[in-house]
């Protein structure tokens, strides 16, 4: 599955099972030249960086072209928030409401480190 492309590359996700890595592939050539641990998470690309949540490592940001860490993302938390979108200096979760509402969108700050 192609998660997003970024820095003259594609960062593509296995399909079908529980991908453990996504891989970033060069568009000039389509070779692997990055990859980062998914486990069963998920991963974007938005604003020029790799947004990965619920992965081995934890949520974070990080650099588009090379899949290096940047920072750590807000948790999930008791609440089971999913990441949903980046936009600007934004992210926004979606969560399940209180004492079964339904659900509800939280904005966050995207972290200083994630630039």
């Amino acid at each position: 599955m192609i998660d997003g492309v970024a820095a003259s590359g594609v960062w593509v996700t296995a399909t079908g099972g529980a991908p453990a890595r996504a891989e970033r592939y060069t568009a000039g050539t389509t070779t692997p030249d990055a990859s980062v641990p998914v486990g069963e998470g998920d991963l974007r690309v938005a604003g020029g960086r790799l947004w990965v949540t619920g992965g081995p490592r934890g949520d974070y940001c990080a650099d588009a072209s090379s899949g290096r860490r940047l920072a750590a993302l807000p948790g999930a938390g008791p609440r089971a928030a999913r990441l949903l979108a980046v936009a600007g200096p934004v992210l926004y979760y979606g969560e399940p409401g209180g004492h079964g509402a339904g659900a509800r969108i939280a904005a966050v700050p995207v972290p200083a480190g994630c630039g």
